[in-house]
């Protein structure tokens, strides 16, 4: 699968700002090979997901992570539908639809997000000030 060749048609507005830093960055050679390992075996049924990976990232990214926990799990995937995203025939039956929460309409966009955002992170939820609006949000 060519993760990293910019699918035709794609122009560099277009590309997701954590895809152009996975192909822009000489440090990031270990983490290209660790997306290219989830991709191993990966079955792309309905001809989009590369382009998709490179446009919106995160739906891809984490269908690419589950096809990886599912291949380490030794799980056998019938994909011959396009959907759902994954059937599992072994050991169990299960059909599993890849989601991803996107940020609010109208929320602070990723790219305005910085260090500060992750470090906040490591601050149990509980103890954060706007901790009951972010639950409410979060219900919704």
């Amino acid at each position: 699968m060519e993760l990293f060749q910019i699918v035709k048609g794609v122009s560099e507005e277009q590309l997701h700002p954590k895809f152009k830093l996975l192909i822009e960055s000489i440090t990031m050679n270990d983490e290209r090979d660790i997306l290219l390992g989830w991709t191993a075996g990966f079955v792309d049924r309905d001809k989009k997901i590369v382009r998709e990976f490179q446009e919106t990232f995160h739906s891809s990214f984490w269908e690419f992570y589950l096809n990886a926990c599912f291949n380490e799990m030794a799980f056998k995937l019938e994909q011959s539908y396009n959907r759902p995203d994954f059937i599992i025939t072994s050991p169990y039956k299960i059909y599993v639809e890849a989601v991803v929460s996107n940020i609010k309409q109208g929320g602070r966009e990723e790219k305005d997000r910085d260090l500060n955002d992750l470090m906040e992170m490591f601050i149990p939820p509980s103890q954060q000030p706007d901790f009951a609006e972010v639950l409410d949000e979060a219900i919704i």
